[in-house]
């Protein structure tokens, strides 16, 4: 998606986002993004089928 920061607003970047875990050490690798993919729309109703998820959640919880 193509943003506009507020550290320069003439320039237009690119930007991703979503979830990865600690073990990811490139974020533009294609597993990262395979794994940014699939976290983006997460639905709280499904979370618990995501393992990143389920663990974030119990520890926003706990």
């Amino acid at each position: 998606m193509a943003i506009i920061t507020s550290e320069n607003k003439e320039i237009i970047e690119l930007a991703e986002w979503g979830f990865l875990p600690d073990y990811i050490q490139d974020p533009k690798d294609a597993k990262a993004k395979k794994i940014r993919s699939g976290t983006l729309n997460a639905k709280s109703e499904t979370i618990l089928n995501f393992p990143l998820l389920k663990n974030m959640r119990k520890q926003i919880i706990a």
